[in-house]
């Protein structure tokens, strides 16, 4: 197995079922970074920005952890929200605050 293979922040493996106890690779699929093509402001009003952002093949979790955002921290402020496209699905990011170049995030609930 590749270096990349085990590293998950740079390629996400997806298993398949062979057997009830062995999975086998069907694909390989690199991991997104932050990329900032993939940000776009849908509204802003009094200081408020609702962003979205495609993840492309980057995983909700990843998106959601701490400092994914930091490439954009100059345009986040606290209390934005961000809809995040997955392709296992969405969420709605909460921007909780960005002090020192860290963007930091929390699910909206």
């Amino acid at each position: 197995m590749s270096d990349a293979a085990r590293n998950p922040s740079t390629e996400r493996l997806l298993l398949g079922e062979f057997g009830a106890d062995r999975p086998v690779p069907i694909k390989r699929i690199p991991v997104m970074q932050f990329a900032i093509k993939n940000l776009s402001i849908l509204a802003y009003a009094q200081g408020f920005t609702l962003w979205h952002y495609r993840a492309g093949t980057a995983p909700l979790r990843r998106v959601a952890e701490k400092g994914f955002f930091d490439d954009a921290a100059d345009m986040f402020a606290a209390g934005d929200m961000v809809l995040v496209s997955a392709i296992e699905g969405g969420r709605v990011l909460f921007v909780t605050g960005t002090e020192g170049g860290n963007v930091v995030t929390a699910p909206l609930t």
